[in-house]
């Protein structure tokens, strides 16, 4: 009498497997860098939208004052405190008023300057010149 064995085919082999971990470890080392240069364009294409927002917010409150003489080559610094990437107060100072209060002027030109400077993005300060 023969007796016949049934084998269980049922699972993946240990190579099977460690060929799979070694297929998605390549993809991860070259899906992770491109995930953190997409975060990083996404956080300077924010800043320098918040930077044009608040030049504009500051030449609008210029030119809606009545007290400003336009022909006299004057600098003004607009500047907002963002939180999370919202906009607060904006505010505009000429630079005589800056001297007079000694406050220390650092507009950035770029997302990285900016990023040197402060560091944290959750909560920070942009200010922007305005020659007119």
């Amino acid at each position: 009498m023969t007796v016949k064995v049934k084998k269980n085919k049922k699972g993946f082999t240990l190579a099977e497997i460690l060929i799979v971990v070694a297929i998605i470890a390549v993809l991860a080392a070259i899906a992770i860098p491109l995930f953190v240069g997409a975060f990083d364009r996404a956080k300077e294409a924010v800043f320098n939208s918040n930077q044009s927002a608040i030049k504009s917010i500051g030449v609008a409150m210029l030119l809606s004052d009545g007290n400003v003489d336009f022909e006299a080559n004057k600098t003004f610094y607009a500047y907002a405190i963002v939180d999370h990437g919202k906009i607060g107060t904006v505010m505009v100072i000429s630079e005589e008023e800056c001297a007079k209060q000694r406050m220390d002027i650092f507009c950035a030109d770029t997302y990285e300057e900016w990023a040197e400077w402060y560091g944290d993005w959750e909560s920070c300060v942009i200010m922007v010149m305005i020659t007119i």
